[in-house]
């Protein structure tokens, strides 16, 4: 499995994780495989969104042993949920989502639409 980049890590609900073909991919257990698009990679940290999503626009990020979640409010992306990332951490990562809003509205629709 190296060769896929797919890392098996028990912190996060026993699952095994990474990117194949610039998608993101979880296998959660033998019978769950979840495909999540990811849109960019930046500081370690993977930006991605789930292929079977609900609105409002959202985007997950997961990297360093942490995970995010920011949902759009049709004007900023918001943080709704966070788990073990560090300020610095979350700092970069607000930047990056609010410096590319645009690129993950995008994505989002071209998706899902």
């Amino acid at each position: 499995m190296a060769e896929n980049r797919l890392n098996y890590d028990k912190k996060w609900w026993n699952r095994f994780c990474g990117i194949k073909n610039n998608t993101y991919i979880c296998v959660i257990n033998i019978k769950t495989i979840r495909v999540m698009p990811e849109v960019f990679r930046f500081f370690g940290f993977s930006f991605f969104f789930y292929s079977k999503e609900h609105e409002p626009v959202h985007i997950h990020v997961e990297g360093n042993d942490g995970m995010a979640k920011f949902d759009w409010d049709g004007d900023k992306f918001v943080l709704v949920e966070k788990q073990n990332i560090k300020a610095g951490d979350m700092k970069k990562i607000k930047t990056v989502i609010n410096d590319n809003a645009d690129i993950i509205i995008k994505r989002w629709k071209e998706h899902f639409e």
